[in-house]
């Protein structure tokens, strides 16, 4: 029998005994449960609770049938209400590791305004003609029947789609924006033909990781509402775009009260060019340079700039770590892979010395790592969460 004393950043339960500290995905603090060991490393156990003998006054009954064995959604055993505050809880306890005086900097977190069937982009695993997952604290997969992340027109298209695939099909992605338009993308080894209806399909080579366009619209269009205005991106089959919509708009509405009205601005980790967009349309004075290493992703970026009716953005193509950008910017906007800056990107941005730096990150972790070094030159004025993927221990 386990006691959970904590949770951790993950957002599973911490616990001692014998020796061993357990990680426990789907408790609670105060929870005692019996658990069943699935990984051991060193003296770290991760384990499944099979029973909990003692619950918190949190929990609630889960809403997924698939809850406790599906690995995405960690926190469907409390209210929405609590899985924000719990997160919160844990980026405030991140902060004080590295700067305990800064409690203050902390400002309230922004809900989801829709916490189900909220994601523009799934990917499914095939398996037998039928979708599957992956089960938690294994690589073993399952049967979905259900799943509450998505809109109800990707879930149908997924189950009417996959009784028809080539057995050699072994992953199916679907994008969707709002006018509910599908790009499909099939990752399999060998030339996949389909007739599939709809907006976009696309096959995805495992062995030579290429895409190929097989019918339909190149791209897929979103629009995200950004305080009253509406922008629109065009995206490719590997680019990047927030998985949830929504939410993505009161993160640019927020970076746009915080960045200068004039200036020079610098969009780091471009991607197809979404924040410097929406801060050039939203301040025609700033003087902005978006960054991006993919050449398609820049090129895309440069056509979403014409699409969003902008004007006069500067784009590079190069890599952060190598940045030959020396003009002097008033602002500098970055939004890196989960990985981080690192110490090189950081090197690089306190070299340049911008006024005001605005950090976007899908990773506490890396984050707070990159604060530190930040902090040797920089006051961290502000820090907010955005529940991009609700009931999940993932945050922005």
């Amino acid at each position: 029998m386990l006691r959970i004393k904590t949770l951790n950043e993950r957002c599973n339960g911490v616990a001692s005994n014998g020796g061993y500290e357990y990680e426990v995905p789907f408790t609670l603090p105060g929870e005692t449960c019996v658990p069943k060991v699935m990984q051991e490393k060193g003296k770290v156990r991760l384990a499944l609770p099979l029973e909990i003998l003692k619950p918190s006054a949190r929990r609630v009954r889960s809403d997924c049938k698939h809850y406790g064995t599906c690995g995405a959604c960690h926190l469907r055993h409390m209210s929405y209400k609590d899985s924000v505050q719990i997160k919160t809880e844990l980026l405030l306890k991140s902060l004080h590791e590295i700067a305990p005086e800064l409690k203050e900097v902390l400002l309230p977190s922004i809900k989801a305004p829709r916490p189900y069937g909220y994601r523009n982009n799934i990917r499914f695993y095939i398996r037998n003609g039928k979708l599957t997952q992956r089960k938690m604290l294994s690589h073993d997969g399952f049967d979905i029947e259900e799943c509450h992340v998505m809109s109800k027109s990707t879930w149908a298209l997924a189950e009417a789609m996959v009784s028809t695939l080539p057995p050699s099909v072994t992953e199916v992605e679907i994008r969707e924006n709002a006018k509910g338009q599908h790009m499909v993308i099939l990752s399999s080894d060998v030339t996949i033909v389909s007739n599939i209806g709809v907006h976009s399909l696309y096959w995805y080579d495992t062995t030579a990781k290429e895409y190929h366009h097989l019918s339909g619209e190149n791209t897929l269009v979103h629009h995200v509402d950004v305080r009253g205005e509406r922008f629109f991106f065009e995206i490719g089959p590997d680019a990047f775009f927030q998985v949830n919509t929504e939410v993505a708009g009161l993160l640019y509405g927020y970076v746009s009260t915080i960045v200068p009205k004039q200036g020079i601005l610098y969009d780091l980790f471009s991607g197809t060019g979404t924040m410097g967009i929406i801060m050039k349309k939203a301040f025609p004075h700033l003087d902005v340079t978006c960054v991006e290493i993919d050449k398609e992703m820049v090129q895309v970026a440069k056509k979403n700039m014409v699409r969003n009716g902008v004007e006069d953005i500067r784009f590079v193509k190069e890599d952060v770590r190598l940045l030959s950008l020396t003009e002097r910017p008033d602002a500098v906007v970055v939004d890196p892979p989960r990985k981080g800056l690192g110490a090189e990107s950081v090197g690089h941005i306190v070299h340049l010395a911008p006024t005001k730096l605005i950090y976007v990150s899908c990773s506490p972790d890396t984050f707070f790592a990159d604060a530190a070094l930040l902090l040797e030159k920089y006051e961290l004025r502000s820090l907010r969460m955005f529940d991009m993927m609700p009931f999940t221990s993932h945050m922005e």
